[in-house]
């Protein structure tokens, strides 16, 4: 294609030039005495005429020499066109975009690699955070690659953002892009052992189960908690459900739960031991229709309703109102509001910087990682080194976080952990402990027991971390002292990051 356009444009040199010489030609062969008599004049004239300017100082006079000054009057339309096709093409080719990206390369850059709703929705976020920032979205007015910007930035103030439709695309690409040590932000619920420090892995269901929870806590130590549904944002919100609704030794929880949750209990073989029969918290999964339990969900102090299509959940919704009266609150994954229900998870409420980008939790849970260090017995890799199990062990635990704060300053309408609050909830924790170590202690250890459960670690005599074996899989009671007492640094974290700096 190239070597066309060359020979194009060498096609209609050559006959300009020769339009040129005929032009002389022609006017020396006339009558009188010809204006243009040389070619520089020649081309003086043509230039004049088919940039339109005219200024009339040479002119044709001979017959074939006004048909040749036609022509290039009939070629200065299409020469204009040209010249503003070109000067268009100059301003929205690389290299102008290279003079325009050089000239901001002091600000931060934000790159995202595909051009969907959900990255609108997160630029819109970003922007009224910070408008100075530059965003440039791959292939939709940036011809640049991301590895090129990477590499054009150069101080490394960059941040990807993987949010395509394929999750192992996503995945591929993102993973590659880390290796640059810029951070990156991907989409995809792929979860391998080995993961780079500056690589976030998110995916829109567990984001969904994180917001519910985070926004919605439960208040009561027994409830009745229906969930029907299915899909992975059911299975997310069952999943943070179970890891954080952990808040007193006493709470007795009933999960009552219908749909397809076969995949995730196939996933799970250790579920049972989450919830074991008897005392406590119930998980309770039903094979039947919900409407074969009236009486239950008239009870039920909440309905939770996800179905993997906003749709399903929707007509759903409509069924379930005609079905019977409902006393509890009625929550269901929808984007647009509905009477008498509470909705949540729209792309605007998921994709935000916090959600995405995971600032706040990243910080927690490294403070966490931090602490622990500091007491362990034997020596702990740094953050960067941990694999992707062990940092999301540590990100379960700050989601915690809030749990604790609501349970120490009992103001469950409050949602950020500001260092105010931590403040204030430390200085709680440290009066209580004095009276009451152990009922710490316990909540603790309930909840990190239940996310090793949930990842199918069981009880060994001798630590195994390759084949997920663990000595402290067992009740409170039977640990020795030294091991209840390592709970303590989760709620020491509270008065770690009172003290942060900002």
């Amino acid at each position: 294609m190239k070597r066309k356009k060359l020979l194009l444009g060498l096609l209609l040199f050559g006959v300009y030039l020769l339009l040129l010489k005929l032009l002389v030609l022609a006017e020396a062969a006339g009558p009188g005495a010809p204006s243009i008599r040389t070619l520089p004049q020649a081309f003086w004239y043509s230039l004049v005429t088919l940039s339109t300017v005219g200024y009339g100082d040479l002119y044709p006079q001979s017959g074939w020499g006004m048909v040749i000054g036609g022509v290039f009057i009939l070629c200065s339309t299409f020469l204009l066109a040209f010249l503003i096709g070109l000067f268009v093409s100059l301003l929205r080719g690389r290299a102008f975009q290279r003079l325009r990206l050089l000239m901001r390369r002091s600000r931060e850059w934000l790159v995202f690699t595909e051009d969907g709703p959900e990255a609108a929705v997160l630029i819109d976020k970003l922007r009224r955070e910070d408008a100075r920032r530059v965003f440039l979205r791959c292939g939709h007015g940036c011809d640049f690659s991301p590895e090129e910007l990477i590499r054009l930035k150069g101080d490394g103030r960059i941040r990807i953002f993987c949010l395509g439709s394929d999750g192992y695309e996503n995945f591929r690409q993102a993973s590659a892009l880390a290796e640059f040590g810029v951070p990156v932000y991907c989409e995809s619920a792929y979860a391998p052992d080995r993961a780079a420090a500056n690589l976030v892995l998110f995916d829109r269901a567990r984001l969904c189960a994180r917001l519910y929870w985070g926004r919605f806590p439960l208040h009561a130590i027994r409830e009745d908690i229906v969930l029907i549904g299915g899909g992975p944002y059911a299975e997310a919100l069952l999943e943070q459900a179970l890891l954080v609704n952990v808040w007193d030794p006493k709470q007795s929880l009933h999960y009552t739960v219908f749909g397809d949750f076969a995949r995730f209990r196939q996933e799970r073989p250790y579920l049972g031991e989450i919830c074991p029969t008897g005392d406590g918290d119930r998980l309770d999964f039903r094979a039947g229709s919900w409407s074969a339990d009236m009486a239950l969900l008239e009870r039920a102090e909440r309905i939770i309703l996800c179905c993997e299509t906003e749709a399903e959940t929707l007509e759903l919704l409509c069924a379930l109102r005609r079905a019977c009266p409902l006393t509890g609150t009625l929550y269901a994954r929808l984007s647009q509001p509905f009477d008498n229900a509470v909705v949540f998870g729209s792309p605007e409420e998921l994709f935000t910087p916090e959600l995405v980008m995971r600032h706040r939790l990243d910080r927690t849970a490294m403070a966490m990682h931090r602490i622990y260090q500091r007491r362990a017995s034997r020596p702990t890799p740094e953050w960067e080194e941990l694999s992707v199990f062990l940092r999301r062990s540590n990100l379960a635990s700050a989601d915690h976080l809030m749990v604790k704060l609501w349970l120490l300053l009992g103001d469950w309408d409050q949602t950020q952990p500001t260092k105010e609050r931590c403040a204030e909830a430390y200085a709680c924790f440290v009066k209580r402990r004095e009276t009451e170590p152990n009922y710490f202690r316990l909540i603790e250890h309930e909840r990190w027991m239940r996310f090793y459960r949930m990842n199918n670690w069981r009880l060994a005599p001798a630590r195994d971390d390759k084949r997920r074996m663990h000595t402290m899989l067992r009740p409170f009671e039977e640990l020795s002292l030294e091991d209840q007492i390592k709970d303590d640094y989760a709620w020491e974290l509270l008065g770690a990051l009172a003290d942060e700096e900002e």
